[in-house]
């Protein structure tokens, strides 16, 4: 094993490990601390009830801005929740390339085309 054929087959094995690793713990452990979701809550909520009093002072009817930022919120807590936890159903990251890497890598070069493609 003091070949430098061997040398680099092991520094790549390894490398392709560390990989491996870093990928399943970014996956897998890393999230959103809880106390950045109550805080964003909280801000929601605040930013809510301001835009609900003002509106109760200035006695103004209910405008469509009302709605919009609502949603706005809605969309952006959505966004995060799912961006924190790949394995959700509205943001799903394609294995394709590792597909295709793994079939280039045993000795099939057609690799299947990517979504949307013809075949």
């Amino acid at each position: 094993m003091g070949s430098p054929a061997a040398a680099l087959y092991v520094s790549s094995l390894n490398a392709v490990i560390d990989i491996h690793a870093l990928r399943k713990a970014v996956a897998l452990e890393a999230h959103v601390p809880m106390g950045i979701w109550w805080s964003l809550w909280s801000l929601i909520v605040l930013g809510l009830v301001a835009m609900g009093y003002q509106t109760a002072v200035a006695e103004s009817r209910r405008s469509l801005a009302m709605f919009i930022l609502a949603i706005a919120f809605s969309l952006v807590i959505a966004l995060i929740a799912s961006l924190d936890r790949p394995q959700s159903r509205f943001i799903r990251v394609s294995q394709q390339p590792f597909r295709d890497l793994q079939l280039s890598m045993s000795g099939n070069a057609s690799p299947s085309p990517s979504p949307g493609e013809a075949p």
